[in-house]
């Protein structure tokens, strides 16, 4: 039997967007969630990875923000470490393990 997956890209810490699309996803059957980077910066990154982490089966990319969030400094003029601060080390663990 096909598994049908659903692709996210770009949710950049945008709760309320990823709650209407994983609203759709679930209408529509979804079997697999692949997030494809750029999940913890934005508004409210903790709140999107433990929306995600409530999901079935849910596989993941680090994009360049996450990346950033990791282990940036001072790129783009942003302070990085307040996103640290808000995610904080479990969640950190979680993102800095998932593959490029």
């Amino acid at each position: 039997m096909a598994r049908r997956v659903a692709a996210l890209y770009d949710i950049e810490g945008n709760l309320h967007a990823l709650d209407a699309v994983l609203a759709d996803v679930e209408r529509g059957g979804g079997d697999v969630v692949v997030c494809g980077g750029d999940l913890v910066v934005g508004p409210s990154p903790a709140e999107v990875l433990d929306r995600l982490a409530g999901l079935r089966d849910v596989r993941y990319l680090r994009g360049n923000a996450d990346r950033m969030v990791l282990h940036g400094t001072d790129e783009y003029g942003t302070d990085w470490s307040a996103y640290r601060d808000r995610l904080g080390a479990e969640r950190l663990a979680a993102v800095a393990s998932w593959p490029l």
